[in-house]
């Protein structure tokens, strides 16, 4: 895990640390989070630099497995090489981490932690 967005390594590090914790990710007990993708159906209506495929998959996060779909733009040059990119907002408290959340809890104030996760992926491949 990594967060590029406080620039102070102090709150940095007490950020990244709050995040592998219980009240999070776990990460000790859960080191990995997969996403396995079952199919990709065709958006018929696309247009070029849009998404054209929506992926259909489970994501696993803490030993919780959840359906996620997303669009994606994909392509694949003249050389076979495929590129996939697309924009992910999953609700974390779906794989239970509720941690601040302002649907969940009352009274947060400013305390209130976005339950939406935005992930940009960008996935180069080659067949091999």
């Amino acid at each position: 895990m990594a967060c590029s967005g406080l620039v102070d390594a102090g709150y940095n590090a007490i950020l990244l640390r709050h995040l592998a914790d219980r009240d999070f990710f776990e990460t000790a007990r859960y080191p990995e989070a997969v996403y396995t993708a079952d199919a990709a159906e065709p958006i018929s209506d696309s247009t070029p630099g849009t998404p054209n495929f929506r992926i259909h998959g489970h994501l696993t996060l803490r030993g919780m497995t959840r359906p996620l779909a997303f669009p994606a733009v994909i392509a694949v040059s003249e050389a076979g090489q495929l590129t996939a990119q697309a924009q992910i907002d999953p609700d974390r408290t779906q794989w239970g981490v509720n941690y601040g959340s302002g649907r969940l809890f009352a009274w947060l104030g400013s305390h209130v932690v976005n339950d939406v996760v935005s992930l940009h992926l960008k996935i180069h491949a080659v067949r091999g």
